[in-house]
């Protein structure tokens, strides 16, 4: 097993970074006996299943389940790299991206850790993050960024996704689903999903206001809208005219997606924040 340094003591920028990057199986679009390609899970066929496909993808016909189990008191799912065999990565790149959807019990909350090391194994760069929000209607994008510590070339990257709490003990229910893992960009690949051609946005980029129509008056419709790291930037709410407007004065200059959930619809559109 490799062993892996813990302490870092300095920080050095790494410039000309590339963009994009798939990882083997990203989109866990193949399975081999229960188990993604190229993945670690901590499955133990036949007695304890964690981790499943679940055909509520993204993009494609499958995402990765990961849920707690109540089995001998509780196991929680791992999912990424064993310690022998990582992802080989030999570009650092700045960012960690994927999109999810999180159903939490108690709270609990996802961890993410990722960390690429140089051929001598000392630590290039890490990303880490946690999610603690819930949500199951819409996947959401996350844009994690890599601290790095050297200007050493990477040769791999270890990956770990699980669900916790404060506690270290997760409560049996919650679940994650997640898709289409990459690395320096979301993927190229990945379309907006379920997108309703009839709703139409009158200002992207946008800079006062974020101006749309949806195709159906329905009090019933639910609006939010997430940064790029799946933060929300404004409170859901509901519309009932088939016309709205979203003051975007205080939001930051990038990327953004609006979510429109409609009576029997849901649209993701990418929107540009962009202050003149």
């Amino acid at each position: 097993m490799k062993k892996r340094l813990l302490l870092f003591l300095f920080i050095i920028p790494v410039l000309n970074l590339k963009a994009q990057f798939a990882l083997p199986n990203a989109s866990f679009e193949n399975w081999t006996l229960g188990e993604p390609d190229n993945w670690f899970t901590n499955n133990v066929q036949g007695t304890l299943v964690l981790v499943t496909p679940s055909t509520d993808a993204h993009f494609g016909n499958y995402s990765i389940k990961g849920e707690v189990s109540s089995y001998n008191g509780g196991f929680s799912p791992n999912l990424g790299t064993p310690s022998t065999n990582l992802f080989p990565v030999t570009t650092q790149y700045a960012t960690l991206n994927f999109f999810y959807k999180f159903y939490k019990q108690g709270n609990d909350f996802i961890y993410i850790s990722a960390m690429t090391e140089d051929s001598t194994y000392y630590p290039v760069a890490v990303a880490s993050y946690i999610i603690s929000d819930s949500d199951t209607s819409n996947y959401i994008p996350v844009e994690i960024p890599f601290t790095i510590f050297n200007s050493n070339t990477p040769m791999d990257m270890a990956l770990l996704i699980l669900i916790d709490d404060s506690s270290g003990k997760a409560t049996p229910g919650s679940y994650f689903k997640i898709d289409d893992i990459s690395l320096g960009g979301f993927l190229s690949n990945v379309k907006e999903p379920n997108v309703n051609n009839d709703i139409r946005v009158f200002s992207n980029p946008a800079d006062a206001y974020i101006s749309f129509s949806l195709s159906q008056n329905n009090q019933d419709n639910v609006i939010s809208l997430f940064d790029i790291t799946g933060q929300q930037a404004i409170v859901p709410f509901h519309a009932t005219n088939s016309q709205v407007t979203i003051p975007s004065g205080n939001l930051a200059n990038g990327i953004y997606f609006l979510n429109i959930q409609e009576e029997k619809t849901k649209t993701v559109r990418k929107i540009i924040v962009n202050h003149n």
